[in-house]
């Protein structure tokens, strides 16, 4: 079996490094000097010269026993996500990708997580440009990397940054953020390679994406969706169902700011003036301006990005 897992990274490593009943290193959260504007490129373009730092704070997740629920709850999420998916599917050919903000804290925590889960880390510049990363190796974890983490380490994991994911920018992560993440799961999932089944782990905290990214796997899918139950105890498998969009609301959605005249704009003020111009079904998709006219909602700019993705990936294999 072959999958594509694609985590959202959160931030767990820190805060578990400050948590007083885990790790107890909140000295190591306190000097942590990669925060503020543009860290996260800081951290980026230089993470081969910082690598120093990356193994310090990886050092203290590598020997946790994640067989054990206690330890397990210690570790970072995405190490007891990816734990309890390859547990028993260990021969399984995974490759993982972790989506993470564009924050100092995300992309250091990212790139570390990376080289605790995999051999060597693929990360990408904001220019788009690849490099890679020596995976953490036993000798510089303190006191080894453990067989349970070992066992399910991949050969090579990629890092990719999702532009403006920053829960602390309300505005931009509602009308940008969502739509950019959605657009690189979709990018990542249409491109997969024959045979690949897509999980999508969301377990990094933005919560206020994940209504959206269920309803963007449903209209996927074939998108397997998981989340990280509390406390890192087990995995939960989320069913859903298949959202199948009337073939108008997806051509609408698909050339929505687009001035074609063989395509109906939604965004055309001339012809649509209010949601009313609509159907009823569609609405969730659009807001009204006041003004007059519409816009694309947070909702709308996802299901734009993920079915551009798909169009893209039809045209490609006719």
């Amino acid at each position: 079996m072959e999958r594509l897992l694609i985590f959202t990274a959160g931030t767990s490593l820190l805060d578990n490094l400050k948590d007083s009943d885990k790790l107890n290193r909140g000295d190591l959260v306190d000097k942590f000097p990669y925060k503020g504007a543009g860290a996260w490129h800081t951290v980026l373009r230089r993470a081969g010269s910082i690598r120093d730092d990356l193994v310090a704070y990886a050092s203290f997740f590598a020997p946790l026993n994640l067989a054990d629920p206690g330890k397990r709850s210690w570790a970072t999420a995405e190490m007891a996500g990816l734990y309890l998916l390859r547990r028993d599917q260990q021969a399984s050919q995974d490759r993982l990708v972790l989506l993470c903000s564009d924050t100092g804290e995300g992309a250091f925590c990212a790139l570390t997580n990376g080289m605790l889960l995999g051999q060597e880390v693929c990360y990408y510049d904001s220019q788009g440009e690849a490099f890679s990363l020596a995976g953490l190796m036993s000798d510089e974890a303190e006191h080894g990397i453990h067989p349970s983490l070992a066992a399910i380490r991949l050969p090579r994991v990629e890092v990719v940054w999702v532009q403006d994911l920053d829960a602390t920018r309300p505005e931009e992560f509602e009308r940008q953020a969502i739509s950019e993440l959605v657009k690189h799961i979709a990018e990542l999932h249409y491109n997969r390679r024959p045979g690949e089944q897509t999980v999508l782990n969301y377990t990094g905290g933005f919560k206020a994406a994940i209504p959206t990214l269920a309803q963007a796997a449903a209209v996927a899918g074939n998108i397997e969706l998981v989340c990280l139950y509390e406390e890192a105890l087990d995995l939960v498998h989320q069913p859903l169902i298949q959202i199948k969009l009337r073939p108008g609301a997806e051509e609408r959605l698909i050339w929505a700011g687009e001035r074609d005249q063989a395509h109906p704009d939604p965004l055309d003020p001339q012809r649509y003036k209010t949601l009313d111009s609509l159907p009823r079904e569609e609405w969730p998709f659009y807001e009204e301006l006041p003004g007059g006219g519409l816009q694309l909602s947070s909702l709308g700019r996802a299901m734009r990005e993920l079915l551009r993705a798909r169009e893209r990936w039809s045209e490609i294999r006719r």
